[in-house]
């Protein structure tokens, strides 16, 4: 009951993510700056003082997140000047995915896909292998 209760609370705090940003009414240029803001992230676990040893060329995409958020910072005072936080809910909003385990979203999005033995994370690894040994 209590693994239940974790996995609705999850849930529940996924779903009111969502209408958040729904009701913030996202263009194409917002979400496309979104996802290489979360693409190029070089920190583990929510934790920002640990960086990722598997990245190998963590300036890189450290300057290609910077520029994502820069980017969409420039784009929204552009395009909402008179919504002086807009960019600041927008981040904070995607912030708290942080907050959804990733098992859930596997669970939600990927378990018909990758079943019940295998996990996200190694699915993705298996795939990126594949590619560099083709």
């Amino acid at each position: 009951n209590n693994q239940y209760e974790i996995f609705k609370n999850d849930i529940e705090n996924f779903q009111d993510i969502l209408n958040k940003l729904k009701h913030m009414k996202i263009d194409t240029n917002e979400l496309i700056c979104l996802k290489n803001f979360v693409l190029f992230k070089t920190y583990l676990n929510n934790c920002q003082t640990i960086i990722n040893p598997q990245l190998n060329d963590i300036h890189t995409i450290n300057y290609l997140h910077n520029q994502a958020q820069l980017l969409l910072n420039t784009y929204i005072n552009k395009q909402y000047p008179s919504e002086e936080n807009h960019y600041f809910k927008l981040i904070t909003l995607i912030s708290s995915f942080r907050l959804i385990s990733s098992s859930i979203i596997e669970e939600i999005f990927f378990r018909k896909t990758i079943g019940d033995k295998n996990h996200m994370e190694q699915l993705v690894k298996d795939m990126f292998k594949m590619v560099i040994n083709s």
